[in-house]
């Protein structure tokens, strides 16, 4: 009689054992589901800053190949793509459709200055242009909850 009672005992010991053994592994579980959430939304993040990269450095091209006509490709936020057919123009409507086609709520300002021609490595009869773009984009999806991370902004300024 003494055995049969030591054997059932043992029998519910290990039925506790396997219930926090299952506890610990579901919290492990949902730890492991919050590092990839937390994994996804920066991967947007990302990908959305490699995308403005991109854009930015295709137009930086493309004004350095159409130097002459430079001044042509300033534009300010929330302004329409030009409609013109020169190649600033074709340019500058790419530009806008790609920013607002690959950044979420995306948009530019290009401001294009003369540099001053003493500092320019370039012949003293050539112009230096200094360029700043700036893009803005929504990253509300990727940053619910946080109070002002929806905007976001990049600023590159480079001479030409």
């Amino acid at each position: 009689m003494m055995l049969k009672s030591n054997l059932c005992r043992q029998r519910g010991l290990s039925l506790v054992e396997v219930l926090v053994t299952m506890v610990i592994v579901a919290i492990g579980l949902l730890g492991i589901a919050g590092l990839q959430l937390s994994s996804l939304k920066l991967g947007l993040i990302a990908e959305n800053r490699s995308t403005a990269v991109i854009v930015v450095s295709t137009l930086l091209d493309r004004m350095r190949s159409n130097i002459s006509n430079v001044s042509s490709y300033a534009i300010a936020y929330g302004a329409s793509a030009p409609t013109g057919t020169t190649q600033a123009d074709v340019d500058v409507a790419q530009f806008k459709t790609q920013i607002g086609a690959f950044l979420p709520n995306g948009d530019a300002r290009v401001t294009i200055a003369q540099g001053d021609v003493t500092s320019c490595v370039v012949p003293a009869t050539a112009k230096c242009w200094d360029v700043r773009v700036e893009l803005r984009w929504d990253e509300s999806n990727a940053r619910a909850g946080q109070a002002g991370a929806a905007q976001k902004f990049m600023d590159v300024s480079t001479r030409l």
